[in-house]
């Protein structure tokens, strides 16, 4: 995940200027965590998740917890996830 920091150059509710905008962008190596919170999520429901689907990944930085909103068919195919629902009820 990468962690963006842009300056703010208006100010808050309390008249603080210069106040940063800290923003997060999901990266390729994210690909797995995110994979595996799909995942996670399919075996205690056996749904398929919707959109917006909420993942937790770790700040690089702070090291806190950050919430991202993403699509679920952007990291698997409905056919994949309903593959996935299927092999649970096998079991």
């Amino acid at each position: 995940m990468n962690r963006i920091v842009e300056p703010n150059y208006g100010a808050d509710a309390d008249g603080n200027r210069g106040i940063e905008q800290v923003f997060f962008e999901i990266d390729d190596d994210d690909t797995p965590e995110i994979q595996s919170q799909i995942i996670e999520y399919i075996e205690s429901t056996e749904e398929i998740p919707e959109f917006p689907f909420t993942v937790y990944l770790i700040d690089p930085v702070s090291e806190s917890d950050v919430e991202l909103e993403i699509d679920p068919l952007e990291y698997f195919t409905k056919e994949g996830l309903q593959e996935i629902i299927d092999n649970l009820i096998e079991e």
